[in-house]
């Protein structure tokens, strides 16, 4: 049982950053999460977390293991919110991706409660999925590999390379955080056409980076969900598909299996991307 108990005191940690909120979070003393996480790294052989003044920053490998433990636990909540909870018939609550919901479906929600007038809709973002841990969605819409179980592909999530049509900075990449390989490739293929050292702006989120493409700030992808949009309105130039990452996909997935109205917006989402990227 110890092991379990240590793992939940380095996800509460790492999550805050912090081992009092971490502490105030799980009802335990500081001295307690910071005895769970020394018995963590020494039991693992390594280090999880950088000591900070006002607080910790995950390692490398801290990173790596919190990763993995964010996701178990996501999917272990996740089944047991599925006991003996069902949906209100005029309830939704969706999760999506941030850069996605604020860039894409927020301005097409009003088809949808259109078509479907008696929901009370919520809608809750998230930059990446183990950012959501504890929140407990009917559908969550997110960008990656296709390995979540029961995911289904929604149209436009493969990336495409931009740039703005104006003035651009030839020498100079937007970088998306947590695509580090895919840049560094672009990188490198950019470096042989340039002939000199080019230079990085890095943003956290794809509608950042397309926002900085229009404004002439450098080259970057994006899914073309997102991106389909500024290309045919001329503020954007499209360069092509992106070779250096593996294929990706938005993916609808379905959380809570009693939901109709979940299965009704996996169906219209799917639907109405296809006809936008078309």
């Amino acid at each position: 049982m110890q092991p379990l108990q240590w793992v939940r005191s380095f996800e509460a940690t790492a999550r805050h950053g912090n081992l009092t909120r971490a502490a105030q979070e799980l009802g335990l003393t500081q001295a307690a999460i910071s005895q769970h996480v020394k018995a963590l790294e020494e039991r693992l052989g390594v280090q999880l977390f950088e000591r900070r003044a006002r607080g910790v920053a995950l390692t490398g490998a801290g990173s790596e293991l919190y990763t993995s433990v964010a996701e178990g636990i996501g999917r272990i909540e996740a089944a047991l919110g599925r006991f003996g909870r069902v949906s209100k018939d005029d309830r939704l609550h969706v999760l999506s991706n941030s850069s996605m919901a604020s860039n894409w479906l927020t301005q097409r929600l009003h088809h949808f409660l259109a078509e479907y007038p008696g929901i009370d809709l919520r809608i809750s973002t998230a930059l990446w999925q183990t950012d959501a841990i504890g929140v407990k969605a009917d559908i969550s819409l997110f960008l990656g590999p296709l390995k979540q179980a029961g995911a289904a592909p929604i149209p436009g999530g493969d990336l495409v390379t931009v740039c703005g049509t104006g003035d651009v900075e030839e020498d100079r990449l937007i970088h998306v955080t947590g695509f580090e390989a895919a840049f560094e490739a672009f990188r490198k293929s950019r470096r042989e056409k340039v002939r000199k050292r080019l230079r990085v702006v890095e943003c956290d989120s794809f509608q950042a980076a397309l926002l900085l493409a229009q404004a002439g700030m450098g080259r970057t992808f994006a899914p073309r969900l997102l991106a389909a949009g500024p290309i045919r309105e001329g503020a954007l130039h499209d360069l092509g598909p992106c070779d250096f990452h593996p294929p990706t996909s938005y993916w609808a997935r379905i959380d809570n299996p009693h939901s109709k109205n979940a299965r009704n917006f996996k169906n219209w989402i799917t639907a109405t991307a296809a006809d936008w990227v078309s």
